[in-house]
């Protein structure tokens, strides 16, 4: 194997053209993730190479790394499993998972774009000339405008929050686009105030459980109640996600694509689907999670649901509480506690660029 100048530290490019499809690999494969610098695991360390991610790999070549010190592990394995043009049929994308038959790229982007419409109960106008993919990829902006233009209520932090809330519940749009406008505004909050980042964050938060349309999982209020085999399902819904995300080349940024893989992991490193934790997160990933976790306190639809300001308490409280599970940082949680209650002014708003 020729070696070549290492791109980023300690990382060096897969050859994929050698890497055989439905075999064991031996190493961890990282895709690298250009906005923050990060290398996210791909495939875990002797997982099976499947077509569908074999498939993929081949389309972005030039992001998929993994790391120097399994080089003589990557070598062994190579030749003991010699390919004989292992590259894949340029028109193969099918995924054996949730999308297998699919004969093009074309065909598997159509069925993409069926189970995001399916997700977000979009019906798409079947005598436009506009793809679902074009038409979902507007609804998208739309939503995202929406529930900034939400985030503009005159008011405190938790008068704002409960505005978002009581809008989006009048206006009937679902989970998702409550932590669209929750993250969004999670983010005002503590400062953020780049109006691309935040734009970002609404769109994360609304795309974040995208993945779930593929995981064949019945409708339950927590996956507590999940079998095992439902569980690992779920579990994999994030890379399923950011999988959707790049079959259907949308208009989403870098940022998009690392919060929709990283709203379950956890501060503490118990999250998935990489087991990321600290430094290592994106904190915009961190806020849709919390997000996400109010808004399904909050919902009347669901069990026990609370207040907004319980709500906050009580991820507070909980979280880390007797040496228990972290799941967000503690840091960022204080700023958003103190931010909400502390009935300070908000920052000012530079959402009225948006239009």
């Amino acid at each position: 194997m020729s070696r070549t100048p290492e791109k980023h530290p300690g990382y060096l490019p897969l050859p994929i053209d050698k890497l055989p499809a439905n075999k064991v690999v031996p190493i961890e494969m990282y895709i690298y993730m250009p906005m923050n610098g990060k290398m996210l695991l791909y495939k875990e360390e002797e997982a099976v190479l499947g077509p569908a991610r074999h498939a993929r790999m081949h389309e972005f070549r030039d992001r998929f790394f993994y790391k120097r010190e399994d080089q003589p592990k990557l070598e062994a394995f190579l030749k003991a499993n010699p390919g004989d043009d292992v590259r894949p049929m340029k028109s193969l994308m099918s995924n054996p998972h949730f999308l297998s038959g699919a004969a093009s790229k074309e065909e598997l982007q159509s069925r993409s774009a069926k189970l995001l419409c399916n997700h977000f109960g979009f019906t798409p106008d079947e005598t436009s000339d506009e793809s679902i993919t074009e038409q979902m990829q507007k609804q998208i902006n739309q939503v995202t405008a929406g529930v900034l233009e939400v985030l503009e209520v005159d008011a405190g932090v938790l008068d704002k929050l409960k505005a978002v809330v009581g809008a989006l519940e009048t206006s009937g749009w679902n989970h998702s686009a409550n932590v669209a406008g929750i993250s969004a505004l999670l983010a005002l909050a503590i400062g953020y105030t780049d109006k691309e980042l935040l734009r970002d964050i609404a769109t994360g938060g609304y795309l974040h459980d995208i993945g779930l349309s593929t995981c064949n999982l019945p409708m339950r209020a927590r996956e507590l109640n999940y079998t095992p085999v439902e569980l690992e399902r779920y579990r994999q819904h994030p890379a399923a996600g950011l999988e959707l995300l790049e079959i259907l080349e949308l208009g989403v940024s870098e940022n998009v694509k690392i919060i929709v893989y990283q709203h379950e992991e956890w501060h503490d490193g118990g999250g998935f689907p990489q087991g990321a934790q600290g430094a290592d997160l994106f904190e915009p990933a961190q806020l849709v999670a919390i997000a996400s976790k109010i808004d399904h306190l909050i919902r009347t639809d669901l069990p026990g649901f609370v207040a907004i300001d319980e709500a906050m308490r009580k991820i507070g409280e909980e979280n880390g509480a007797g040496g228990g599970a972290c799941e967000f940082n503690p840091g960022l949680l204080n700023q958003i506690f103190d931010a909400v209650f502390s009935g300070g002014a908000m920052v000012s708003s530079p959402l009225a660029s948006y239009g």
